[in-house]
This record gives structure tokens, C-alpha cells and sequence, in this order.
């Protein structure tokens, strides 16, 4: 597994800062700026469910609860 260095630039949008949190759509580093601009976007809820089944998967654990919550919720936006 690959680790990035953070050099104190967000490797979205070059900004320097001192705090940073790992995108949800890639590997790079970003700033707060850009993680919020991240949690504004649509998909945002399918990226954080692919990335938990991703991990009960990779572990061994049961995925059916989850994936019947992830299936209610899309339920849920279809009836909208």
C-alpha cells in the first residue's frame, strides 16, 4: 500500500494549510475547502457506502445489513 506525504499543499487545489483529510474519490490529500466541496456532490453517500462494503469485504465480515440499508435509502430517493 502506497502512502502519501503531505507537504502542506492540498493536492486538489494546491492551497497550503496545515490541516488535511484523505478525498473520498481518489488518494490524494486535501483541504478542509476541498472536503467540503466534496460532501456537497450527489454521490457522495454511494462513495461512502461503496468504501464501507469495500471494507466489511476485505475483513470477512457480513455485508447483508448494510446493503439492506444502502438499498432502503436508494428506495427512499427514488420515491422522492
Amino acid at each position: 500500500m502506497r502512502t502519501r506525504k503531505w507537504t502542506g499543499q492540498c493536492q486538489c487545489c494546491g492551497k497550503h494549510t496545515n490541516t488535511y483529510i484523505m478525498s473520498w474519490y481518489s488518494e490524494r490529500l486535501i483541504c478542509l475547502e476541498c472536503s467540503d466541496k466534496e460532501q456537497q456532490r450527489d454521490d457522495i453517500q454511494d462513495v461512502k457506502d461503496a468504501d464501507a462494503l469495500d471494507y466489511l469485504r476485505r475483513h470477512g465480515y457480513s455485508t447483508k445489513d448494510l446493503e439492506q440499508q444502502i438499498q432502503s435509502r436508494k428506495q427512499g430517493r427514488l420515491n422522492e
